[in-house]
């Protein structure tokens, strides 16, 4: 009899270790989960940001290089001075060496307080700033979204220019005013790979 519960006690401790090590044992290494975290990081390393003072800030490839003009003779108020980004640096003119005509990309950004009596479709708004500020003649003017931000695509002589060029736009209604591509762009086509390789994003 005594044998008997002995075993009895043993079988008991043995099945009840068993749960303990099932219950609060390591899972397999196989069903670990991943941490996702890094492919977020990963993504935000590939960038750097400018943060405008007014009111906005672009994003572009970390690789690339970024330069404010802030020499006699530039307009440099409130908002901040004129800036610019390339994929060639400004600083080294031996850079061009390692890229190529057609890939040597780059665009300037300059800031001027929006015109009065801007009408109130958004649209309409950038209409008006083409004809009343940005341009001394318009030949077309297209609209598209890039970052939830609408932007004003011109073509026709800029304020400043006696040739006719492109010229990008779009207006910051936080601060009311009016960010502007100070570059000549012949080619349309340039100008858009240009902008589908940064974002900018509205800050307060």
């Amino acid at each position: 009899m005594l044998k008997r519960i002995i075993v009895s006690l043993v079988l008991l401790m043995v099945f009840g270790l068993a749960s303990v090590f099932a219950m609060g044992g390591k899972p397999p290494q196989k069903e670990k989960a991943s941490v996702s975290v890094e492919s977020t990081v990963t993504s935000t390393e590939e960038w750097k940001t400018y943060v405008s003072k007014a009111g906005f800030s672009v994003s572009y490839p970390k690789e690339w290089y970024l330069y404010e003009e802030t020499g006699e003779g530039w307009r440099i108020g409130p908002e901040g001075p004129p800036f610019g980004i390339s994929n060639i640096s400004p600083d080294d003119p031996n850079s061009t060496k390692n890229v190529p005509e057609e890939e040597r990309l780059g665009i300037g950004f300059n800031v001027w307080p929006a015109p009065e009596n801007l009408p109130e479709e958004n649209k309409e708004k950038l209409v008006y700033i083409a004809k009343k500020q940005q341009m001394n003649s318009v030949d077309k003017l297209e609209f598209f979204e890039k970052d939830d931000i609408l932007i004003c695509l011109a073509y026709g002589v800029p304020r400043g220019r006696f040739e006719k060029y492109y010229r990008l736009f779009f207006y910051l209604p936080q601060s009311n005013n009016v960010v502007f591509s100070d570059s000549n762009f012949e080619s349309k086509k340039k100008l858009k790979k240009i902008i589908e390789k940064i974002h900018f994003q509205l800050v307060e």
